[in-house]
């Protein structure tokens, strides 16, 4: 049976989640009228702002144009929204314009500008651009490959709540790499993740229960993590191989066990899954 520990080693443009950001009251209008589907109320608030150098409403006019909400999709646009809320300092800002230098989105593909712009947004304290810095130093792509800075930049970003960074660092704890490998320490973040949806992260607890490092084996709960994994999963480029994987290892672990404690685990599964809604 293959246990394999999976990475979450993706660069990210956003973080999804929901930490307060205290906008300017014209800014928050248009961000509301954004979230709410105005589209064309939200640009014609976000336009004025951002032409006055509101660094929010810039960044909101980037998204629109990147997107094609409410104006026209048009990634040239959009680069040069964000750059103007970059180079004032918006640490989002940088963090997004640094991605798009690694994906040639909008601009020409270019590591060492990626790297650059996550530096920048690393000195704001951006969380997304710690996650990123992280992987491009793992990755070795325009840099010298390291993996204790890349340990390093994904602590900062899984203390700041980062999912994929949590995932990450744990990994690097299993496997020993940039620090001193440790149990303990991979189950903890593995747990951190995986309790915020991350389906990596699930997979991993999962293997760690079926080998019994850093917590004791039980079958009945890797089973259940690894379940969760296939359902958090899906067909998308990002989560295709997580899907893969867990569902194999789900179809292995189903033909060891009885059908009483395949009932069992899907329940504990279940049980979990409401638990993480509630959160």
């Amino acid at each position: 049976m293959s246990l394999r520990i999976l990475c979450a080693m993706t660069l990210l443009i956003s973080l999804g989640l929901s930490f307060p950001v205290p906008f300017p009251a014209q800014t928050s209008v248009a961000n509301d009228a954004y979230d709410q589907g105005q589209y064309g109320t939200a640009y014609q608030l976000a336009r004025s702002l951002a032409e006055e150098g509101d660094v929010e409403a810039q960044v909101l006019l980037g998204r629109m144009f990147a997107w094609g909400r409410g104006v026209p999709r048009d990634q040239d646009e959009a680069v040069k929204w964000f750059r103007k809320a970059a180079e004032q300092g918006h640490g989002l800002a940088q963090s997004i314009l640094g991605l798009r230098y690694a994906y040639g989105r909008g601009v020409p593909q270019d590591d060492t500008q990626a790297i650059e712009w996550f530096r920048r947004g690393t000195k704001r304290g951006n969380a997304v651009a710690q996650h990123n810095l992280g992987v491009m130093y793992e990755s070795g792509k325009g840099i010298g490959k390291d993996d204790q800075q890349a340990a390093y930049w994904y602590r900062l970003a899984a203390e700041q709540g980062v999912p994929h960074a949590q995932s990450n660092l744990g990994r690097m704890y299993s496997e020993g790499r940039g620090v001193a490998r440790d149990n303990l320490e991979a189950v903890k973040w593995f747990q951190k993740a995986a309790q915020r949806g991350l389906p990596q992260a699930m997979h991993n607890l999962g293997v760690a229960y079926l080998k019994g490092e850093g917590l004791a084996q039980d079958d009945l709960k890797a089973y259940a993590w690894i379940h969760l994994a296939t359902q958090f999963s899906n067909g998308g480029w990002r989560t295709r191989e997580v899907h893969r994987q867990s569902t194999e290892l789900k179809t292995k672990l189903e033909n060891r066990m009885t059908a009483k404690e395949v009932d069992k685990a899907e329940r504990l599964s279940r049980k979990w899954r409401k638990k993480m809604s509630r959160r």
